[in-house]
Order: C-alpha cells, then structure tokens, then sequence
C-alpha cells in the first residue's frame, strides 16, 4: 500500500516528525441509498412562451438534441430545435413555423428514413404538424392533419401493429382522443396520415400517453383528463393493422385537475403504472396497475395515491439516482421542478416515495423531459419554460456531504505544544447525490492555515453515489495560543463542504538537561566597584601618570574602600577611597613615576580587579 507524506515537517520540533508521516486511511464505505442532485440550471433562448419539449438525437451526431413547442402567446407560436454542442450544452436556437399555439411536441421516425421527425399539437387549429427531418438537424415545411377540437397533446407509438409509428392526440374541448393512422411510404419526403379517428374519454383531455397496460402485446392509451379530475384508460383491440379499435374508456379517480399523465413500471412487477400531475390540488397521482395479463377491462387496484408537489404542470419517469427504480420529476408552476425518489420494493402494492427534492428553473416551468444531455450515463433535466422563453438545462450531479462540520484540537487545559503534531481526526465525505463525485484534494484557508493539515488518499477518484471516502486532519501549531481555520473539499459537485477548525497551542516542549559544566572562577570585584584607570606619559619625559576612577555598585561603609595597586604579586601602592554619592575617584598622584610592566588595581580586598600597562 502507498502512503502519501502530507503534512508541513519543515517547521515541526523534532519529536515530532515521526507522526508527521503517519496517514494510513480507511476505505471508500459502501454505498448506500442514493439521493438526488442537480447542477444549478443552464438556460437557452428558445422563442415565445416554450410549452413542451423532447430529447432526442435529431442530427445523428451521437448528442442529444432538444426540441421545443413554443406556444407563441399572442403570436402564432413556433417549434424550436437546439442542437447538442456536446457536454450538456447546447447551441443557439433555430426555429420553424408549425401552425398557431403549438401546446405539446414528440419526435420520431415518421418515414421510416432513419432521420427523427417531429410532430406537433396545435391548439388553435384543431390539427397536427408533421416536420420531416431532412438529416443535420433541420427540418422540411410542416405538413398538417386535423385532429379534433384544440389539439392539446400528441404522442408517436405504433398503434395498430403495421410497424409505422402513429400519433395519438388529446383534445382539449371535445372530450376525445384522435387516431391518426401513419400512411406514408417508406423513405418519402412528403407525409400522409389517414383520417383521424376519435374515441371518446372524460372532460377535458389534457394530456396522452401510450403504453401497453394489460399486456397483450398492444400499445393502449391513458389520458388525463383535467374537467373530471380522472385518467382515462382505453385499451387496444385492433386485431389487424389495416383496422384500428380501443375498448371504451375506464376512469380511474386521480385528484383535482390532472393535466399531465406518463407511464412506467413503478413498482417493478412488469406492469405499466401511471403517474399523473393534478395542477389545482399541487401533486401527483400514483395509479399501481393490477391488470392481468391479456384482461379486456383495466384495473388500478389500490387507487391513486397523492405526493405533494407545486402546481404541477407536467410529470415525467425515470431512474434519477441511478438505484434501478424509476423515480418522478414534475415541472412546478412555481419555477421549480419536484423531484421523488422511489421508495418502494419490487412488487409493492402501495406506492412510496420520498419528500420531493426542490430544483430551480427559469420561470414558469411547463413541461420537461428526461435524457443522457451530457453522455455520462446518468439522466438529466430538460425544462421548457413558458414565461421567459427559454429552456432550462439540469445536468445530474454528485452532492458533497461531510462530517463533521468543525474539529476542535487542544484544549486551555490540555493544549498542542508548538511545533508538534496532534492525532488525527476524521472527516468522512459522503456522496448524497445521483453523479459520481470527484474528490479533487483538500484545502485549508482562514486565520492559521498552516496550523492544519490533510492526508486524504481515500478519497482520490470517483465516489459512486451513497459511498464514501474518508481523510484525516491534523494539528501542527506554528505558534501559541488560539488557532483556526476552514477546510474546503474541493469536488465536481454544484456546492463544496467546507469543515470549521480551531486549535489551542501551548509553549515550545521543554527537551531534557544537558550536562552541567565545571564552575569557573567568580569575579567579584566588579559586582562592588567599576575601576577605570588612564595612564598618561609626561612630556619630555619616561615617566607616566595613572589615574583611576573606581564607580560603586553597592554602598560602601563609612571607612570607604581599601585599595591597593600591584606589580609582579607586590603591593607598589596602597589608600582608602571614600564614597560621594556612590562614586570614588582615585587618583594615583603619589604614583607619578612608575616603571613600564603590567599593574592591576584592586579595590575592597578582592582578587581580582583592573589591569593596565605601562610602557
């Protein structure tokens, strides 16, 4: 195993540098239950008030492409198509004219060309836009096909089994869903669809979705209807393609106002479930399917059971965090988009989610879709946003978690000495989040950062999510008293943790006594008296004058101080020196002729003293 030496040895006491190296860390936990994040959203310019949008790769690049049915307002409203530039971003919009107030947008391959096509729901006009790609992203004049009154939502799916995807359209004022039968030939350049064919559901059909319920073999249709509060379930009976027959609709109660409705197996048992957003009682309805295989009549057994969401306008399915289980997002009317993880076991009778995870958007958030927008395996977000006009973009994204939140080193009573290095403390990183996390390194800022230090190899290369890494943080005080800092884990998450540290620092650590040397000689006579003397030569002549002044450092007696000058160890001279206000001058005037040598004036006794030369 390597050990990576991390810590700041330069300025460590030497006993300390042994633990300087120690970093041996624990490995990445297992993971556990994951959760949910996204980065804060990246917003494209669409055109007037966007109402619906798809994924889909509509230049055969490999990059998932968007398209989006722009409601126009007041306007007659457009169709938009952003190409993927790759990495979840996107270029700018290039839009073509469908027919007025397009309210809901599908891809696919309408002419069996290869090249995805568009179909759009036009409200106004009572008909459906067909848009032919022509390959490279762009698309032909559109074709349109009348449905019934206020075409409000449009689904692709091969309804009567010829192996050619037909469109199946919810209309809004006529209590009906429209079949139109897709007649065109193989590789033409110009699209046909037969005539439409209405079959009748409850009040207010907002929305379609195609799906097999009961599991024949055939594609059924489910629709939200917003005037009755329900979900319509019309299961196919075409028996050949050149024919086209449902069963009459079964309602099943939902909450008030459903206007969008999505299909997928929820709780795992191979049976396709419905999702469906109730607009006016702000959540969404979970239908578990209990219908048999083959049965000619649906069953929803448990009955809808509701999540609270925000005004949804629309619901979408799909594995968010990466567990296996489809989970819900909902575009809120709020500017959000509700996020609920699926909680259930595989073959559960009731349905479970979490709390909803709340994401921002632009605006008020209209529809949304779900896809691989930056090819890292992992579904992303993407929102059309009617108000401003623009498309929101939610890349799926790790979350950084740790733990603790603040390290305390030392104590007053107990502190770090300087220049050593405490134990280490733990600090585990989770991945909470449904992207794998990348642990860039550590870093300390604050007050004392080089009073804290990291070894942090556990956490080098991808966190999965619900797994963790762990790394260490020690104390090395530089200087005494209070210390602190913030350790930031540098990660590719929207957000990074950060760690609060403090430290109490004491002295330096006292090292043991060395060996005491010998004493040496005491001088003494300077701790009682400073003596300065100044030898001066007589001119003209070999003899010399000698002058002292001696200074007291402490009192002196009455008697004064003894002196007494010598040459060879032989007294030459000798007095008394009385004090003045501490200090005696001294002078040798009887000691005017003296011959050249060495001298030494000693003052109160003392062996030692003041030493001069005559030459």
């Amino acid at each position: 195993m390597l050990f990576r030496l991390d810590c700041p040895c330069r300025h460590l006491h030497p006993a300390a540098v042994a633990a300087c190296v120690l970093g041996v860390l624990a490995a990445s936990a297992a993971p556990a239950a994951a959760g949910v994040n996204f980065a804060p959203p990246a917003n494209y310019t669409a055109h007037s008030f966007p109402q619906s949008i798809a994924i889909g790769d509509l230049n055969g690049d490999g990059i998932p492409d968007l398209a989006v049915a722009n409601n126009g307002g007041a306007s007659s409203g457009d169709v938009s198509v952003l190409l993927g530039a790759g990495a979840g971003s996107f270029s700018p919009a290039t839009n073509y004219s469908a027919q007025p107030h397009p309210e809901s947008i599908a891809i696919g391959d309408l002419n069996a060309d290869g090249i995805p096509d568009l179909a759009v729901a036009n409200s106004s006009t009572n008909d459906v836009s067909v848009l032919l790609g022509t390959g490279g992203g762009s698309f032909k004049t559109a074709s349109n096909f009348g449905a019934h009154s206020t075409a409000f939502s449009v689904a692709i799916g091969d309804l009567n089994g010829d192996g050619k995807p037909d469109l199946a359209v919810a209309n809004f004022n006529s209590t009906d869903v429209s079949v139109l039968l897709n007649t065109t030939s193989p590789g033409t350049t110009t699209p046909t669809f037969a005539t439409a064919a209405n079959f009748g559901a409850h009040s207010l059909p907002e929305s379609v979705a195609i799906g097999d319920i009961n599991g024949d073999g055939k594609p059924d249709l489910a629709v939200a209807n917003a005037g009755t509060a329900d979900v319509s379930v019309l299961l196919n009976t075409t028996a050949s393609p050149n024919t086209l027959s449902f069963n009459s609709a079964v309602n099943f109660g939902a909450h008030s106002q459903p206007i969008s409705v999505a299909i997928g197996d929820l709780n795992g048992d191979g049976r396709p479930d419905l999702a469906v957003a109730n607009n006016a009682s702000s959540d969404v309805a979970v239908l578990l399917n209990t219908t048999q295989s083959g049965q000619t009549t649906p069953f929803f057994g448990g009955g809808a059971t509701d999540f609270a969401a925000d005004r949804p306008n629309a619901v979408a399915i799909g594995d968010l965090n990466g567990d296996g289980k489809p989970d819900l997002a909902v575009a809120n009317m709020g500017s959000t988009v509700s996020v609920l993880l699926n909680g259930m076991a595989s073959g559960a009778l009731t349905p479970a989610f979490g709390a909803a995870a709340i994401f921002g958007a632009d605006g008020v958030t209209k529809s949304l879709a779900i896809g691989d927008l930056n090819g890292d395996g992992i579904p992303d977000l993407a929102v059309a946003d009617g108000n401003p006009g623009d498309v929101s973009v939610l890349l799926n994204a790790p979350t950084a978690d740790r733990s603790p939140v603040s390290l305390t080193f030392g104590s007053f009573a107990s502190p770090v000495p300087q220049g050593t290095v405490s134990a280490p403390k733990t600090v585990t990183v989770t991945n909470n989040g449904s992207a794998p996390l990348v642990v860039a390194g550590f870093a300390v800022s604050g007050t004392n950062p080089d009073d804290f230090f990291t070894s942090d190899d556990s956490c080098h290369g991808p966190v999965a999510p619900g797994a963790s890494c762990t790394a260490h943080v020690r104390f090395a005080p530089q200087a005494q008293g209070s210390r602190s800092g913030t350790l930031t884990v540098l990660t590719n998450a929207p957000t990074d943790p950060t760690v609060s540290l403090a430290g109490t620092a004491g002295p330096l650590p006292q090292g043991p006594p060395g060996p005491r040397g010998p004493t040496g000689p005491r001088g003494t006579a300077g701790r009682d008296a400073k003596v300065t003397c100044t030898v001066t030569k007589a001119k003209g002549t070999s003899s010399t004058k000698v002058t002292c002044k001696v200074v007291l450092v402490h009192k002196t007696g009455k008697r004064g101080l003894r002196w007494r000058l010598v040459r060879h160890g032989r007294t030459v001279a000798h007095g008394v020196a009385h004090a003045h206000h501490h200090r005696i001058k001294l002078r040798l005037s009887d000691l005017a002729r003296l011959h050249p040598g060495r001298y030494t004036l000693r003052v109160a006794g003392r062996r030692h003293g003041t030493t001069f030369v005559i030459r």
